[in-house]
């Protein structure tokens, strides 16, 4: 009797964790995904060195946004791509945001002194739960492609090369192209 009054217990146990799994997962199906393709370009306040700005699109200009973490050595090899090659990002409109609590842009942005002079490039200071709210989970590096008429056309999660992420930033240029996800494991030489 002894076994089977446990035996009880342990299957109510496993039963109430499946009920929990599986209302857990319908609920994660069912939220609608946060920034979806197509979705337009969230408005977000932020102090910059030179006061109150707002992350937003250009009108008429691909816009860029880049998320990076000083601890995270793929992000900084990304922005040193961007330093070397700043010609080459000119005609897009770059924000390069990060979360981390101790950065100071006009400060820790020194590492990068063609960046932090670009007046096509802002750097953005963002608390955490805020770009979550509006991006989703903060992985480094991220790069979300904003087309000429501030629509999400692609999100690329992880390191990617500096060509690879310029042929996708052109059709973006063309408005129009295909939007997307994508989840990039390169190796970068």
């Amino acid at each position: 009797m002894r076994k089977t009054k446990s035996s009880r217990w342990i299957a109510l146990a496993l039963s109430f964790a499946l009920a929990a799994l599986l209302v857990w997962l319908f609920y994660t199906a069912l939220r609608p995904p946060i920034l979806p393709p197509g979705a337009r370009m969230p408005a977000l306040a932020f102090n910059s060195p030179a006061g109150p700005d707002t992350l937003k699109s250009q009108p008429g200009k691909t816009t860029l946004v880049m998320l990076f973490s000083m601890r995270c050595s793929h992000c900084l090899y990304e922005l040193d791509l961007f330093e070397k090659n700043r010609e080459r990002l000119a005609a897009i409109r770059i924000y390069l945001v990060t979360t981390d609590r101790d950065f100071t842009p006009g400060v820790d942005n020194l590492r990068w002194p063609l960046l932090a002079r670009a007046e096509n490039i802002l750097w953005v200071h963002l608390d955490e739960k805020q770009y979550q709210r509006h991006f989703g989970a903060a992985i480094s590096p991220s790069f979300y492609i904003f087309d000429q008429d501030g629509l999400l056309r692609e999100k690329i999660r992880g390191e990617i090369k500096l060509d690879a992420l310029l042929e996708r930033l052109e059709p973006a240029n063309a408005s129009g192209g295909r939007a997307s996800i994508s989840e990039n494991r390169q190796d970068v030489p």
